[in-house]
């Protein structure tokens, strides 16, 4: 079902130099910002999280806390592009809800391929510096 991590990522790293983005990607973008203006109850997938997870009390949890604070450390960090850094934890985010919820979009090759890459991203910011 999955094909290979490397063959995947080499061909959307060779759209990726081109100045038009890869329409999914813009398509998602868009979507980003429509369920930013909106509150989680009004969409079918906010309710559908909302009642597998009605007895968990998010804002007022420990980890949202926890949350806030790693990413105020990442904004405010010297070592990696704050934008940059926020976008890699974003991702590890993303990819973790995806295994947690069983969603197999990626393989694990896929995933790890990911990650090494996301780490090549801050890096190669580094070294521009």
């Amino acid at each position: 079902m999955h094909q290979s991590s490397k063959q995947n990522l080499r061909l959307s790293k060779k759209k990726s130099k081109s100045s038009e983005i890869d329409p999914i990607c813009a398509t998602f973008i868009e979507w980003g910002k429509e369920f930013v203006n909106r509150q989680p109850k009004e969409s079918t997938f906010g309710l559908a999280i909302q009642a597998a997870f009605s007895e968990t009390k998010f804002p007022e949890n420990p980890i949202n806390g926890w949350f806030r604070e790693i990413f105020q450390k990442v904004l405010l960090s010297k070592d990696s592009d704050p934008e940059k850094a926020i976008i890699c934890l974003l991702a590890i985010q993303g990819l973790f809800f995806m295994d947690f919820l069983q969603m197999d979009a990626l393989s694990k090759e896929q995933t790890l391929t990911v990650l090494d890459n996301l780490r090549k991203f801050l890096t190669d910011d580094n070294k521009a510096n």
